[in-house]
Protein backbone atom coordinates (compact mmCIF):
# COMPACT_ATOMS: atom_id res chain seq x y z
CA UNK A 1 0.00 0.00 0.00
CA UNK A 2 2.95 2.47 -0.11
CA UNK A 3 1.84 3.55 -3.59
CA UNK A 4 -1.60 4.48 -2.30
CA UNK A 5 0.00 6.45 0.53
CA UNK A 6 2.20 8.28 -1.97
CA UNK A 7 -0.82 9.16 -4.13
CA UNK A 8 -2.71 10.54 -1.14
CA UNK A 9 0.30 12.65 -0.15
CA UNK A 10 0.64 13.83 -3.73
CA UNK A 11 -2.99 14.94 -3.91
CA UNK A 12 -2.75 16.72 -0.57
CA UNK A 13 0.41 18.61 -1.49
CA UNK A 14 -0.66 19.35 -5.06
CA UNK A 15 -3.52 21.50 -3.78
CA UNK A 16 -1.04 23.91 -2.21
CA UNK A 17 0.02 25.50 -5.52
CA UNK A 18 3.45 23.94 -5.96
CA UNK A 19 2.24 21.12 -8.16
CA UNK A 20 5.26 20.75 -10.51
CA UNK A 21 7.73 20.59 -7.63
CA UNK A 22 5.54 18.27 -5.60
CA UNK A 23 5.08 15.93 -8.58
CA UNK A 24 8.81 15.85 -9.23
CA UNK A 25 9.56 15.14 -5.57
CA UNK A 26 6.99 12.35 -5.32
CA UNK A 27 8.14 10.84 -8.61
CA UNK A 28 11.78 10.82 -7.51
CA UNK A 29 10.92 9.31 -4.13
CA UNK A 30 8.89 6.62 -5.82
CA UNK A 31 11.65 5.93 -8.31
CA UNK A 32 14.14 5.54 -5.46
CA UNK A 33 11.83 3.16 -3.59
CA UNK A 34 11.40 1.04 -6.71
CA UNK A 35 15.14 1.01 -7.32
CA UNK A 36 15.81 -0.13 -3.75
CA UNK A 37 13.49 -3.10 -4.22
CA UNK A 38 15.13 -3.88 -7.58
CA UNK A 39 12.14 -5.68 -8.96
CA UNK A 40 12.45 -6.58 -12.64
CA UNK A 41 9.02 -5.39 -13.80
CA UNK A 42 6.84 -2.87 -11.96
CA UNK A 43 3.62 -4.23 -10.52
CA UNK A 44 0.20 -2.85 -11.43
CA UNK A 45 0.15 -0.33 -8.56
CA UNK A 46 3.40 1.21 -9.76
CA UNK A 47 2.09 1.44 -13.31
CA UNK A 48 -1.07 3.16 -12.06
CA UNK A 49 1.08 5.59 -10.07
CA UNK A 50 3.15 6.54 -13.13
CA UNK A 51 0.11 6.87 -15.37
CA UNK A 52 -1.48 9.22 -12.83
CA UNK A 53 1.68 11.35 -12.51
CA UNK A 54 2.14 11.60 -16.28
CA UNK A 55 -1.49 12.66 -16.79
CA UNK A 56 -1.13 15.35 -14.13
CA UNK A 57 2.10 16.63 -15.73
CA UNK A 58 0.46 16.95 -19.16
CA UNK A 59 -1.79 19.70 -17.78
Amino acid sequence: MPVLTELVALLRLATRGRTPFVLENVALRHQLAVHKRSVGRPNINERIFWITVMRMLKD
